[in-house]
């Protein structure tokens, strides 16, 4: 039994190196007001590191790439999740991380 789980972890950690470019955050998009009043949108991206937050600005052309490494964080984060339940059944079966 314990065999299976390190095959099923060793797959799951090859689709996460699979990943690279993900991101952690929010993507937020929200508007401010121009100094001639009007408002526009703006975009950045929000990170909480170490309990403070981060904000990286995000320019219109960068939004699409933000999104999918966003998303792909997202994803992956499913993946490592599920490596953690492997890791917690392995332990408990006696093996060793």
């Amino acid at each position: 039994m314990v065999k299976k789980l390190f095959v099923q972890r060793a797959s799951l950690l090859k689709e996460v190196a699979a990943r690279p470019g993900f991101i952690r955050g929010s993507l937020i998009r929200t508007t401010r007001a121009g100094k001639d009043g009007t408002r526009r949108e703006f975009r950045f991206l929000s990170r909480r590191i170490a309990g403070v937050n981060h904000s990286t600005y995000v320019t219109i052309k960068q939004v699409r790439a933000f999104e999918a490494a966003t998303r792909m964080y997202r994803q992956t984060a499913v993946i490592i999740e599920k490596i953690c339940t492997i890791n917690i059944r392995i332990i408990r079966a006696g093996g060793k991380p």
